[in-house]
């Protein structure tokens, strides 16, 4: 188990053979996909996902539909979070801080474009991976997000979001 939040459940998953590459699968927690539109509504986050590609967000490789229960399969994310950083009253050195907090603000940015947020950014959300490169996570979908934004009209297609969970 990777990651457990309020909707979602994140399990790395490691290669059968020489070939195959390490994953991370997201399930909807059992009790939610019984709700009724629980599982309609995870899909349909996990689309919408599917359209994000920018580097410092996580990649969905695919959606597995046809399997009980459906999954999201995605690029697994290595990283310590922003907050387990820091020691206690140092805080971080400016140069690395800021390296940090512009790739953040990149992901935000490519966000905001289309019309979405991250809807729960937190030093938790903020991974950072041994080579310093950032991934925004625990991505939440407020209502009515996920429209592009067109420069002077109103929204278009869907192209945002993940899942509420990180991972």
């Amino acid at each position: 188990l990777l990651g457990r939040g309020r909707h979602c459940e994140v399990y790395e998953v490691l290669p059968a053979g020489p070939a195959g590459r390490r994953t991370a699968v997201k399930l909807l927690r059992p009790e939610l996909a019984e709700r009724p539109g629980g599982l309609r509504h995870f899909l349909e986050k996990a689309e919408i996902a599917a359209s994000f590609h920018h580097p410092n967000l996580p990649e969905v490789l695919r959606i597995e539909r046809d399997l009980d229960p459906p999954r999201v399969v995605l690029q697994p994310v290595d990283g310590t979070p922003l907050d387990r950083l820091a020691a206690p009253g140092r805080g971080l050195e400016p140069e690395r801080a800021t390296a940090i907090l512009r790739q953040a603000a990149a992901a935000l940015d490519y966000l905001h474009a289309r019309g979405a947020a991250h809807g729960g950014l937190s030093p938790a959300s903020i991974l950072v991976a041994a080579d310093g490169r950032v991934t925004l996570v625990g991505l939440r979908l407020p209502a009515g997000a996920g429209r592009e934004r067109v420069p002077g009209g109103g929204g278009g297609g869907i192209a945002a979001g993940i899942g509420d969970e990180p991972g």
